[in-house]
């Protein structure tokens, strides 16, 4: 299993709710430049979650013009302060091969350490318009490999 985790990009630090704030400008930008580079690979993407925040929606929206027909399953296991072990519970119960999840912090990052790690309190960060590749053969804390970076200044 690949799973894709795609962070949200700059997000406006004032609205009348956090799950109403929009990007930026520049995280509109720096999320097209993620998704260019991100294409460039090629991926396959065969399930897509979403939070449903608004700046999580925009930045999803930005995977459009390489996937015209994905379609993305809005989750509340992606909001920010969500369990990343109920995440990691439910990838493990998904149909999907290669699946992408856009998000939020610090939901993400404590996933990506669980998946790497087995544990949370690693301190792994996700930058904006950051998005991270990881495989797994299971869905299991500690057993995922971080195949490569993408950040809006280039890959790792």
């Amino acid at each position: 299993m690949l799973v894709y985790l795609l962070r949200h990009g700059e997000a406006e630090q004032k609205a009348k709710n956090d799950e109403a704030r929009p990007l930026t400008r520049k995280g509109m930008l720096q999320s097209r430049e993620v998704v260019d580079r991100f294409l460039a690979r090629a991926p396959i993407i065969d399930k897509a979650m979403m939070s449903p925040l608004e700046r999580a929606r925009q930045t999803a929206a930005t995977l459009r013009t390489g996937f015209p027909t994905l379609r993305f399953e809005i989750s509340d296991l992606l909001k920010p302060s969500q369990d990343p072990y109920k995440l990691l519970e439910a990838l493990g119960r998904s149909r999907g091969k290669y699946i992408l999840l856009v998000g939020h912090n610090p939901c993400l990052s404590s996933l990506m350490a669980l998946m790497l790690d087995g544990i949370i309190e690693t301190g792994r960060n996700i930058g904006t318009s950051e998005l991270v590749c990881i495989s797994m053969e299971e869905p299991i804390p500690g057993f995922g490999e971080l195949l490569y970076t993408i950040t809006p200044e280039g890959d790792a």
